[in-house]
């Protein structure tokens, strides 16, 4: 989602335009609430020099307490205003425009100033000419509103909250009629009302006779406060006795909403997690949660799981989970790229090893599960009817809810607890190690800090190793039994072929056969260096090395080939893919000089020149060494002395 995208959605919907109030900051612009004359949201741009794009953020102010709710990876605290009524929204591919509207009507809605509704006692006649719907045109010249009155006057001097949503939803809860308006007031499609109190009567019948529809599985095109209207009811119990027949309306309500054409307007994000508090509220089996938990939670819960236990785990499972905390570590392994299979085992053994071998493995990326403050039914009308006994709710391995003294607390692994850093440089030592193993692409530079799990890596090579070795030997089966016939029809082979003469010379011609095995020993030559045992495995004996050939040269194709060393790989005769230009550079830099005339000379931007340098060097290095600031293009000091060996 892009950040003109919202600014478009203030303007159509609520006729909020931009205001741009900073001649030095163009890029910078607010969005007024109407009514409150109040700032809503903070839109950022700016370009970013470095990586040559653009960046768009943006303040909203809709409270921190949507961070607990809603757990996004483009939602954090803000930017650039203070306070706990505002987080900040980064915008880019992974931002979802259907929460982004949610949350700026939301920041709307947070920053009204309420007062009392009061219902004046006027005849019905000028009632109904302030609904702003026209009477039915079908032949019936009469509704009875009565009804509606009655609830709506349950609130009369009363300020809307959830008490009183509760009181007059029970109240209508089986008032099913027939007929419904064809026009509303305009305030009902905005989605911001949460009470009855908020409409006419008019609007409220037509709300009735939808909700009847809905009942029976009819979901018409409705304004968007009446989808959210019937989910606060349902939350709340209105509609079925039994918690275990209003989570089932629950879920189906979610799955009309789903698969209706339409898709504006429908609570989709807010469902989801109403149905799991709902469960976690009343005790229901977790398992049909699966199919309705927030898929960013979700998922993340699962990877966890997968790292956690990996022993019930494939390879694949594995490395998955390790690529969904740190992708681009991965996207650059060089070793899965040139074989992935191979690659794929050595990764998945090196995190099983550090799970089996080092206490608190898990716990040093991840940390371990805290407690957290959990509001239910976040951003619904909900009326808590507690207090509950105290209780524990597991919703899987990772993730578990504890209402104690009167409140709920979410138990759960949290990102502001991850150590990104560490993880990052476990994946970067493992490819390193792999690398060395396997032989693919150049050796990586060992970094600092991670030399406590280099021994486990160590380890699992070494098993590799001779496992390989192992796999390597050749197997021999050896049938002493047929041994036994092969010699003997060798000796009867040879006495047909050797006359009497030869058999007396070889002092053959007397032999009487073989002596009697009891009275006699084997006079037989030892046998070689393998042991025959019934019909046991022969271990293969080590070829014989060749003498040098005169000139001391070796054939080709020989073990002992000689080889020349590879002449060095790169542009134009440079090491490492670098261009002469880019040698030039880097000269001048480890030389202590500016190289910011030659750029200049040659017309190349200093930001570009240390990217491509960057991304030459990066499979010799394994990091940056040479940065712009935007000012002055300089050498990353802890590598001078390698760059002083690859230009030797």
């Amino acid at each position: 989602m892009e950040l003109h995208e919202l600014a478009v959605y203030a303007r159509e919907k609520y006729h909020i335009f931009e205001e741009h109030k900073w001649k030095d900051f163009p890029g910078y612009s607010v969005l007024v609430d109407p009514n409150t004359q109040k700032w809503v949201a903070l839109l950022m741009r700016s370009w970013n020099s470095d990586r040559g794009e653009h960046t768009e953020l943006c303040d909203l102010k809709c409270g921190q307490q949507t961070l607990l709710e809603l757990d996004r990876p483009y939602l954090s605290k803000p930017f650039r205003m203070n306070g706990e009524k505002w987080i900040g929204v980064v915008f880019d591919d992974r931002t979802e425009p259907e929460v982004i509207y949610r949350l700026f009507e939301r920041a709307l809605f947070y920053g009204e100033q309420r007062g009392y509704t009061m219902v004046l006692d006027m005849p019905e006649q000028v009632q109904d000419s302030y609904a702003g719907t026209p009477l039915p045109q079908d032949g019936r010249n009469y509704i009875d509103f009565g009804r509606i009155r009655d609830m709506r006057r349950m609130g009369l001097g009363n300020r809307p909250d959830e008490t009183l949503f509760y009181r007059q939803a029970l109240f209508m809860a089986d008032y099913e009629p027939e007929y419904a308006p064809v026009q509303f007031s305009p305030k009902v499609d905005n989605g911001s009302i949460r009470s009855y109190n908020e409409l006419g009567v008019s609007d409220l019948y037509g709300y009735f006779c939808w909700r009847a529809k809905v009942r029976r599985d009819e979901l018409t095109d409705a304004p968007k406060s009446f989808y959210f209207l019937y989910g606060y009811e349902l939350i709340n119990g209105i509609g079925a006795e039994r918690p275990e027949a209003v989570f089932e309306l629950l879920c189906r309500y979610y799955q009309l909403c789903k698969n209706a054409d339409n898709t504006w307007g429908k609570p989709i994000i807010e469902l989801k997690r109403w149905i799991t508090d709902y469960a976690v509220i009343h005790g229901l089996p977790p398992e049909p949660l699966h199919a309705y938990e927030d898929s960013f939670r979700a998922l993340r819960d699962r990877m966890l799981l997968v790292l956690r236990n990996p022993r019930e785990q494939t390879d694949e499972a594995i490395v998955k989970a390790l690529g969904y905390f740190d992708q681009k570590t991965l996207d650059r392994a060089r070793s899965l790229e040139k074989s992935r299979e191979t690659a794929t085992h050595l990764y998945a053994a090196f995190w099983r090893r550090g799970i089996d071998g080092i206490p608190g493995f898990f716990e040093r990326f991840f940390g371990t599960r805290r407690q957290f403050p959990k509001t239910m039914m976040y951003g619904g009308v909900y009326l808590d009817r507690g207090p509950f006994t105290e209780r524990t709710y597991e919703l899987n391995p990772c993730r578990s809810f504890v209402y104690s003294q009167g409140s709920w607390q979410e138990i759960r692994y949290d990102v502001l607890y991850f150590d990104k850093e560490a993880f990052s440089l476990f994946l970067h030592e493992s490819e390193r190690q792999i690398r060395g193993y396997l032989g693919t692409g150049r050796n990586l530079k060992q970094k600092s800090g991670i030399n406590w799990a280099v021994p486990i890596m160590v380890a699992v090579l070494e098993d590799e190793r001779r496992a390989a070795e192992e796999a390597a030997k050749p197997k021999i089966s050896i049938d002493l039994n047929g041994l036994e016939r092969i010699r003997q029809d060798a000796e009867v082979t040879r006495d047909s072929l050797l006359t009497d003469e030869e058999m007396e010379k070889d002092g053959l011609a007397e032999w009487a056969g073989p002596p009697d095995n009891d009275n006699c020993s084997d006079d037989r030559p030892e046998s070689p260096d393998f042991v025959i045992n019934g019909s046991a495995e022969m271990e293969s004996i080590p070829a014989a090395v060749q003498p040098d050939r005169p000139g001391g040269k070796v054939p080709v194709g020989t073990a002992g080939q000689s080889r020349m060393p590879p002449a060095p790989e790169g542009t134009d005769g440079c090491p490492d893919g670098l261009t002469g230009q880019d040698v030039e550079i880097l000269r001048i830099l480890l030389q202590g000089g500016d190289a910011g005339g030659l750029l200049q000379a040659v017309q190349r931007m200093p930001s570009v020149a240390a990217d491509e340098i960057n991304e030459a060097l990066f499979d010799r290095i394994g990091d940056n060494v040479v940065e712009w600031d935007g000012t002055v293009l300089s050498l990353v000091e802890d590598y001078r002395e390698d760059l002083m060996q690859i230009l030797d």
